[in-house]
């Protein structure tokens, strides 16, 4: 029997993801229908869903706008994963990653259920040339290019050319509101961020921006709750200005809390 608060047929011990992006991904193309079994290899189309296979860890990448390159390549640094850049081409552009994008998926959580988390390690070349770079929980909705039209969410990251950590949320389409949790990442320097999810649907988040931590609170934050009963998934945001350089996702983790 499904875990009470999961939207899937899995167990408590299979709802953990841990992913070191070890070795080179292989990739397929849905077709542009999300959930679907490959059937094509990797697209570069606008709007296309590629479907990243590493090691037993199922990934998705949206592609908002055309590409030169559908899959990443490894990290230019050893031990470092991957080069997600790769798969942005020459233009500005945004990706969102996620581990599926439906209810069904095994890292799809219900809101004010169980405490859950996420959280990621990534290293930038060059902040300048980073927007955004994010992970988060998002209410479960078709695949959109324009990240506001999620009505529910909750993200932690790079947000902005200086580097500094902020804290972007939205509830039931109102708006989003963004804070500065006065943390700045170092280029060049692993850095991890982490979003908590409690019982009650209250978000929290852990950083480390030394790349060897430990994980502490941002020095500000602001009280956010996901209402009651939404579907929430783990994803991935990352947007580029017109020339830019590498960004490696180094390790990325998910589960129960």
């Amino acid at each position: 029997m499904p875990a009470t608060g999961f939207p899937g047929p899995f167990k408590n011990n299979d709802k953990t993801t841990i992913c070191n992006f070890g070795s080179w991904l292989l990739g397929s193309n849905t077709g542009g229908n999300p959930g679907t079994a490959g059937a094509a290899v990797p697209a570069t189309t606008i709007n296309t869903v590629n479907q990243w296979l590493c090691g037993d860890t199922y990934f998705e990448c949206y592609n908002t706008t055309a590409s030169t390159a559908a899959m990443p390549l490894m990290s230019t640094l050893a031990n470092n994963g991957i080069n997600i850049d790769t798969v942005t081409g020459a233009a500005a552009k945004t990706i969102e990653i996620t581990e599926g994008n439906a209810v069904s998926i095994k890292n799809a959580f219900a809101s004010r259920s169980v405490p859950f988390f996420v959280r990621a390690t990534f290293n930038v070349n060059t902040l300048a040339n980073v927007t955004t770079l994010k992970v988060g929980f998002r209410k479960q909705q078709t695949y959109n290019a324009t990240e506001t039209n999620y009505t529910d969410l909750a993200s932690f990251g790079i947000s902005g050319a200086s580097g500094h950590l902020q804290s972007i949320t939205q509830l039931a389409s109102g708006g989003f509101t963004t804070t500065d949790s006065t943390n700045v990442v170092t280029a060049g320097t692993n850095f991890t961020v982490q979003v908590n999810v409690d019982a009650s649907g209250n978000v929290t988040y852990l950083r480390d921006v030394s790349g060897n931590g430990p994980l502490i609170a941002p020095t500000t934050v602001v009280a956010y709750q996901f209402g009651a009963g939404l579907t929430l998934i783990p994803y991935i945001y990352y947007t580029t200005v017109t020339s830019h350089s590498e960004v490696d996702l180094v390790q990325y983790t998910c589960g129960l809390l």
